[in-house]
């Protein structure tokens, strides 16, 4: 197995092949299949931050036996399938690290792997039925988010995604109302706002933590967003 590559052993029907952290930087998705017939691993990483191999019956018994489970893993229940792709970006990345630095060991450590695939099984749940528009724009915004301050590029973003930029730029335009980066630059604002508001740091802290080099920038940023500069918006909400 290659050395990036850690393997997790997890009770009978389940384990995980996990990227480590210096080889997980552009592996933003994350796949839960179906063991093999024979036991062996059908994958061994990839391009993948997370592998979880696990057998139809250890998959039921997370999952529960009822229906409603989302037309992906009623797919993979049935045997229809055989993976399932999870491409929230920032909730794989999450997974991982938390795998990776968790101090829990022996039985605790198994229901902690357990818990942490069905999180990301719980996120496919919730996307199953979005389009691919939605589901290409909320992967962007989770990438985006992952590095607010100094995020990937959109050639970046797009091979990641697997989509061609200017598409993804129109998917995620038919999402949100503008192009991605104009969104970005609108969150870092809104946050810049609630850290104003919050007054534990200074604007000049601020500015610098949202990615502004020059507080005058942000200042203008901030007035053309919120119709006056941020001391006079955080003064004006000590007075309320």
């Amino acid at each position: 197995m290659p050395s990036d590559i850690q393997h997790i052993q997890v009770g009978q029907g389940l384990e995980v092949i996990l990227t480590l952290s210096h080889a997980r930087r552009e592996r933003l998705k994350a796949m839960v299949q179906l063991s093999v017939s024979d036991g062996r691993l059908a994958e061994t990483g990839g391009d993948y931050a997370l592998v979880a191999c696990v057998s139809p019956a250890r998959l039921r018994i997370m999952l529960g036996h009822g229906n409603g489970h989302g037309s992906s893993l009623e797919r993979l229940l049935s045997g229809g399938c055989e993976r399932v792709e999870i491409a929230n970006s920032a909730l794989v990345r999450r997974v991982a690290e938390d795998l990776s630095r968790t101090p829990y060991r022996g039985s605790a450590f198994n229901l902690y792997v357990q818990s942490k695939v069905i999180e990301l099984l719980v996120d496919e749940v919730s996307t199953s039925d979005e389009s691919d528009d939605q589901r290409h724009a909320f992967a962007v915004r989770d990438i985006l988010l992952t590095d607010p301050v100094s995020p990937p590029s959109m050639a970046e973003i797009s091979r990641m995604v697997g989509v061609p930029p200017r598409k993804l730029n129109a998917q995620f335009r038919a999402v949100f109302g503008m192009t991605a980066f104009e969104w970005l630059v609108d969150w870092r604002l809104v946050r810049a706002r609630d850290l104003v508001v919050d007054g534990g740091a200074s604007i000049k802290d601020i500015a610098f933590s949202l990615g502004y080099s020059h507080v005058p920038t942000f200042s203008a940023a901030f007035t053309r967003r919120f119709g006056m500069p941020p001391t006079r918006f955080q003064a004006s909400r000590n007075q309320d």
